[in-house]
């Protein structure tokens, strides 16, 4: 009960640090409260692992979102002052951020709801608060994404009591067990099986459940989309990780990764088509999460089928690829609503020389989602291919897991190298700049991108792989000399005056 109390103590600290952050009216006192308070809610975590009241995968995602999360919460203030949005943005966006965190860093089942509750309510909020302040037309984004992800979330919430208490005893208890003390599995009918996973694969925005995500990702005000994109998404991936570690399916092992196998694969399909389809750079995101979501489903597959701390590993790091690459880009993509007014890729063009910092994070975080050597998206593709490739016996899973690994890389790199062009190509219609961005409001987005460098190695080390963190940590000047060669590129000026278009 001492440990408990500690921990809520220190985290309502932490939170109302934070929250007096919002009061200060000076951005530099806002940015040391908001530091005190985010480094206060590591501290909590770091708390939490060492006393084995979360795991190593709970531990590992609610620090790095913890970081991640400061970068976006130091970047909101700027973008909610440029953008004219209400005051209460910024409160509304460190809410969201701390339940995300609370979410991941839960010790037990009824921990994880609760948090999780206010992450459906506050991003609801969010949304419509996106939606009121936008042009863009109707109030029906935050509504699908209440009657779609949320509601389906509970769905399968409620499912997944039921059966507790059916299957162990009407035992209030059992919801309060820390998930590192589980020892044994809820048996569940293969009927009941679709309802606990429903909620999940939705929130996942998996095809073809995914018609609630592109709306309600692109309306949203931009700290609000990273962090939507970036972190809650991948609640869907955690929370299956998590339920199914605590109900047994085994007898339904082979069918289950076949489903998951087959999901994952359209997403990539669907997802990667979409997104070289659209001329809204948040909509062209929104569906390149949909692409990336569909392979963290396969590679959960593979953690189900496998059952390795290899694979597990590999889930961490598709995760963390998407919370890195995804919250850099669309923090960006505020930037150009604030510079232009305008967020439409054919004319958008040449965003190096008229956002020279942040963009850097953001080639940094395409040349991610490519998978280029030394970022944080090859070591995901390239350990995929591994798994896949040394499983025991050749299946038709196998060979379906590495149609899906082909399918991601070709898609995903056609995303990436559409998204690239906006860097360095001239723009067919030069775009008046409405307001200036400032070296200040570049600079979160400049750390985020940047993140999908730094979290390999770390994330390696942390795992115990020191060879594997020693090797990611010499690959990391590549990435680093392609975006220094694009920078430049777009910066150098051609004899009529003009930029290079490359």
């Amino acid at each position: 009960m001492i440990q408990i109390a500690l921990a809520i103590a220190l985290f309502t600290i932490s939170l109302v640090l934070t929250l007096l952050s919002h009061k200060a009216a000076k951005y530099s006192h806002k940015a040391v409260l908001k530091v005190a308070g985010y480094t206060l809610l590591l501290v909590l975590i770091l708390a939490l692992y060492y006393v084995r009241a979360i795991d190593t995968a709970s531990y590992i995602l609610s620090s790095f979102f913890t970081a991640l999360s400061l970068l976006i919460s130091l970047y909101t203030p700027l973008y909610a002052m440029s953008l004219r949005y209400p005051r209460e943005l910024e409160l509304l966006v460190d809410s969201f951020l701390y339940a995300l965190v609370a979410t991941y860093a839960a010790p037990n089942i009824i921990t994880l709801i609760s948090a999780w509750t206010f992450v459906e309510i506050l991003g609801f909020t969010l949304i419509r608060l996106g939606e009121e302040h936008s042009l863009e037309g109707p109030l029906t984004s935050s509504r699908g994404f209440l009657l779609t992800s949320t509601a389906t979330y509970e769905l399968s919430v409620f499912t997944l009591v039921v059966a507790s208490f059916f299957a162990l005893g009407v035992n209030p208890q059992v919801l309060l067990e820390p998930f590192t003390e589980i020892t044994s599995r809820v048996p569940v009918h293969y009927a009941v099986l679709p309802l606990i996973l429903l909620g999940f694969l939705t929130k996942a925005a998996i095809t073809p459940l995914h018609f609630w995500l592109p709306s309600a990702h692109s309306v949203a005000p931009s700290p609000a989309s990273a962090s939507l994109s970036g972190f809650t998404v991948s609640l869907g991936f955690y929370g299956l990780y998590k339920v199914l570690g605590f109900i047994d399916v085994e007898e339904l092992r082979g069918p289950l990764v076949l489903a998951l196998l087959v999901l994952g694969f359209s997403s990539v399909l669907y997802g990667g088509l979409e997104a070289l389809s659209q001329r809204d750079v948040k909509k062209l995101l929104a569906y390149g999460t949909i692409l990336t979501n569909g392979f963290i489903l396969a590679v959960l597959s593979l953690y189900l089928l496998t059952e390795s701390q290899q694979a597990l590993t590999l889930l961490l790091i598709g995760i963390l690829t998407q919370a890195t690459y995804k919250s850099a880009l669309f923090c960006e993509a505020g930037l150009f609503e604030v510079l232009y007014e305008n967020r439409y890729l054919h004319l958008l063009h040449n965003l190096a020389k008229s956002l020279p910092l942040s963009s850097i994070g953001g080639v940094v975080s395409v040349l991610s989602l490519i998978g280029v050597p030394g970022t944080i998206g090859f070591v995901a593709k390239l350990g995929y291919a591994y798994i896949a490739l040394t499983t025991a016996t050749v299946s038709p899973l196998v060979v379906l897991a590495i149609a899906l690994l082909a399918l991601y890389v070709i898609l995903s790199t056609a995303v990436g190298v559409k998204y690239m062009r906006l860097y360095y190509t001239q723009p067919r219609r030069p775009l008046l700049e409405v307001r200036t961005v400032s070296t200040l409001h570049q600079l979160p987005v400049l750390l985020l991108g940047v993140s999908s460098i730094v979290a390999t190695p770390l994330l390696f080390y942390v795992m115990g792989y020191l060879q594997l963190a020693s090797i990611s940590a010499l690959l990391t000047p590549l990435p680093l000399a392609t975006t220094y060669f694009v920078v430049q590129v777009a910066r150098t000026p051609l004899r009529g005056g003009g930029v290079t278009t490359a």
